[in-house]
């Protein structure tokens, strides 16, 4: 995974979102309409690891988290396809839910 500004398409049992994402030197963070993500980034072979706390920034009536609260930790693999990373995840919170993400790469 390159370091950069990534877009992110997120989806857990209770919805779907967007983001940005931003990863330099194995670190990241980023968000959305109402949280921020901070974690860490690192390779397995050639699979992409990302381990992500949210955090809520913002407080307004119909922005919910598609997690069923607001802070949680998620662990996602993937692999690199070019500019796109499609990742298989998974929310400490929210034992055997499926979470799904797509990353693109938009910049340096």
């Amino acid at each position: 995974m390159r370091d950069g500004l990534y877009r992110l398409r997120f989806q857990s049992p209770l919805g779907w979102g967007t983001g940005v994402l931003h990863v330099q030197d194995g670190r990241l963070w980023g968000g959305d309409g109402g949280f921020y993500f901070i974690g860490t980034q690192g390779q397995r072979g050639n699979r992409v690891t990302l381990d992500v706390t949210t955090h809520r920034h913002s407080q307004r009536p119909g922005l919910e988290t598609i997690f069923g609260q607001d802070e949680v930790h998620v662990r996602l693999i993937g692999t690199p396809d070019g500019d796109r990373i499609l990742c298989d995840g998974t929310v400490d919170e929210m034992p055997g839910a499926q979470f799904l993400v797509e990353l693109i790469w938009l910049a340096d």
